[in-house]
């Protein structure tokens, strides 16, 4: 990541370019299975895309000049696009996209703010938008905007999970700043996470992910923190680092519920790896302190 809240791969299907059609059967209206000339067009301008940033990519000897040459071409392309299609929203998602990849964030963000406007129902949009909010100092914004996100798209775990990051990042700022309440931002972050965990049953780093965030919270619900750990390590601790690893944070947490006899039994006995062994004694000296 290129900061600490940078732009996410996004999920499959969300990104706007025309999809390919099959040739009409002979004889048959061709009308039905052959681009758009506007379709067309932006087909062509991806493809353009593509090949300025394989060249800028593979060569290191590409002159200032080659390049500000293949920047302007694109720029041209798109001008004469958007001259004949001013209000498409897939091309604006796309262009928007395209300049962020460039480094020119704040036109980015007209373009996308620009979509938008003309559909406000876009998930990726509001995507696209946070991320700029978030980097460039508008926390409100991002919130908004990724709350929106999700609200739009329930079932895609990218979006629970990026809005639970966002909100673990900047809960101080928001809670100064804009007023916000720590108990609500948790309830909504504990909330976002376990969702997208439970999207993504399989996804070892985001069962992992969900079962940490507890630690993150003000008022954790222990016993949920327990269940997650104990689903960690029925099916995602393979190695016996990752099994002494979620033990512990087993115990971590069966302290936190008072449960000191079986978290005593899980230190003693089943962590022994040196890297952990610190952590062990710290949990140890809690329950003796007791």
């Amino acid at each position: 990541m290129s900061c600490a809240f940078a732009a996410v791969a996004l999920p499959a299907g969300c990104s706007s370019a025309p999809a390919p059609t099959p040739d009409a059967p002979d004889g048959g209206d061709r009308s039905e299975y052959t681009y758009t000339l506007s379709q067309k067009k932006l087909l062509e301008i991806i493809a353009e895309q593509k090949v300025f940033f394989e060249r800028v990519r593979t060569n290191s000897k590409m002159s200032r000049s080659d390049a500000i040459s293949l920047r302007n071409r694109l720029d041209s392309l798109w001008a004469e696009y958007f001259a004949e299609h001013p209000e498409d929203v897939d091309a604006l998602l796309i262009h928007g996209k395209y300049l962020r990849a460039v480094g020119d964030d704040e036109a980015a963000y007209k373009e996308f703010s620009k979509a938008d406007a003309l559909n406000p129902n876009l998930p990726v949009v509001k995507q696209q938008l946070a991320n700029y909010e978030a980097e460039h100092g508008l926390p409100k914004f991002a919130y908004a905007n990724l709350s929106a996100a999700v609200a739009l798209a329930p079932d895609v775990s990218l979006y629970r999970l990026q809005l639970a990051d966002f909100i673990l990042f900047y809960r101080e700022e928001l809670i100064v700043r804009e007023k916000f309440t720590q108990q609500a931002l948790d309830t909504v972050m504990m909330e976002s996470y376990r969702r997208a965990a439970r999207l993504e049953p399989e996804n070892s780093a985001l069962q992992w992910k969900y079962a940490r965030a507890f630690y993150d919270a003000g008022k954790p619900d222990w016993n949920a923190a327990l269940a997650q750990w104990n689903l960690v390590l029925s099916k995602f601790a393979p190695l016996n680092l990752d099994r002494q690893t979620a033990l512990a944070n087993k115990a971590r947490v069966l302290i936190e519920l008072r449960r000191d006899s079986q978290a005593r039994e899980i230190l003693e006995t089943q962590i022994d790896l040196p890297a952990l062994l610190a952590d062990k004694h710290r949990l140890l000296e809690i329950i003796n302190s007791k």
